[in-house]
């Protein structure tokens, strides 16, 4: 899917997200750690690999609400909005597992979460960092 498509997918999702909204229902503000969260997702999936950087960002203790899994809802979200995957919050994991088992299914999911990863980066940096 083209980027400019994710990244308009990217923004809806952290509009919505409760997470980011303020009190007063402005332009929703960033906690600055997801700045250093979603820094850190690509190079990770391409070191690591896309299943454990999930299971490192879901195991994550972080000071922030939801930390570092709050970045996989997000990723899920946008995912879901392409219409290509059935997501629900969480199940990136699950999904990752059942395609890992097809090399061409599989790595066409990292090529989409990487494309997500991207459009998410994008977009975040046109809202504010508290």
């Amino acid at each position: 899917m083209k980027l400019d498509i994710l990244v308009l997918f990217a923004m809806q999702e952290l509009k919505e997200n409760e997470l980011f909204k303020d009190s007063s229902n402005a332009v929703p503000k960033v906690p600055k750690e997801y700045k250093g969260y979603i820094s850190s997702f690509g190079p990770s999936v391409i070191q690591s690999g896309l299943l454990p950087t999930i299971m490192f960002y879901e195991n994550s203790k972080s000071t922030e609400k939801n930390g570092k899994k709050e970045i996989l809802n997000i990723l899920s979200g946008i995912l879901k909005k392409t219409g290509k995957y059935k997501m629900t919050p969480n199940s990136l994991k699950e999904l990752t597992m059942d395609k890992i088992k097809n090399k061409a299914e599989y790595a066409d999911l990292v090529n989409d979460v990487l494309d997500a990863y991207t459009a998410l980066k994008l977009s975040m940096r046109t809202f504010k960092f508290e």
